[in-house]
């Protein structure tokens, strides 16, 4: 009994007719209003799907086994159900309205002849003229440098690649045999600055795969190296054209005249 007296006699439970003691007992209906209140967040779903990006050691082994050249061809990342079965303790961590999806993380590769051309590129050099460090002895450091800054463990999913930041780095452990550092897309209607900031997917992860070909030392900076665009513009090359032209048509009027000339003398 919930509650009692001589008035009325309340029973527990969702009855229709609650007071036993009325002589005409009348049927009860009630609506229940339940309001959470704001610190407490209420799950419309019924299951929560939680999709996880997964790099397993294995898969990045083997990627570094590609990287490094003991295998020529791109490792196949593993499936779905295969880190289901892996990762299958953390099924007892999850709550039970939650379903987990394991899916296999991907590699975006930089720089190297296997990247994608629009993020193939060369890393331009210039030495302090005091450096007593060799051009082969840089580029070895600088390419040892770029590994170190691509680890698998210093990035996050979908994040982004910022050359800024590599060139500190670079400037940091080679100060003193290194005056500049840039990078130059390799394909050819790419513009000087295009890499300075590169973007990847949410399920990817970078990593570099430059050799030394793609580190070159040079002895300035120049338009040439940059690939920077010296064509001139449209009015401008205009302007060129007609001056060709009008030369052309001048060289022709003389040998015309030398040709008459020469008819003269014979």
């Amino acid at each position: 009994m919930l509650s009692q007296n001589n008035a009325y006699n309340v029973k527990p439970g969702r009855s229709f007719t609650q007071n036993t003691l009325d002589l005409t007992p009348r049927n009860c209906s009630f609506k229940w209003q339940h309001y959470a209140p704001s610190e407490v967040r209420i799950d419309p779903s019924i299951s929560n799907i939680v999709e996880m990006f997964v790099i397993t050691k294995t898969f990045y082994a083997n990627m570094l086994e590609y990287k490094n050249g003991v295998v020529t061809a791109i490792p196949e990342s593993p499936t779905s159900d295969e880190l289901g079965q892996e990762l299958s303790t953390l099924e007892n961590y999850k709550s039970l309205s939650d379903q987990i999806v394991y899916s296999s993380g991907k590699f975006k590769l930089l720089f190297g002849n296997d990247a994608d051309v629009e993020v193939q590129a060369q890393v331009k050099v210039v030495k302090l003229p005091n450096s007593q460090s060799s051009d082969t002895e840089i580029r070895s450091a600088v390419l040892r440098l770029i590994d170190q800054y691509f680890n698998v463990n210093n990035w996050d999913f979908g994040e982004t690649f910022y050359f800024s930041e590599l060139s500190a780095f670079i400037h940091q452990e080679l100060g003193g045999s290194v005056a500049t550092v840039v990078i130059v897309p390799s394909k050819a209607q790419s513009n000087f600055g295009d890499m300075y900031q590169v973007r990847c997917e949410p399920d990817e992860l970078f990593m570099s795969t430059a050799t030394v070909d793609n580190i070159e030392v040079v002895k300035s900076l120049t338009s040439t190296n940059l690939k920077q665009s010296t064509a001139p513009t449209q009015g401008t090359k205009a302007t060129t054209t007609e001056s060709t032209t009008t030369s052309s048509r001048i060289s022709s009027s003389s040998s015309s005249s030398s040709s008459s000339s020469s008819g003269s003398s014979y």
